[in-house]
């Protein structure tokens, strides 16, 4: 990730910090992850169903 898209990300995410929390600890110095991600989780529950025209 360039400087830039860092500073963007910094200043346009409120929750900045705990997304490079997890990217740290994806990418630890010692090749062992301490963090698991799902990705998906919850997108199906907040979905809006859409009809079938037929």
């Amino acid at each position: 990730m360039t400087k830039d898209t860092g500073e963007y990300f910094q200043k346009n995410l409120n929750m900045y910090q705990h997304l490079k929390n997890i990217r740290d600890n994806l990418w630890a110095n010692d090749g062992k992850s301490r963090v698991s991600v799902m990705v998906g989780a919850g997108f199906s529950l907040n979905a809006k169903k859409k009809s079938i025209k037929v």
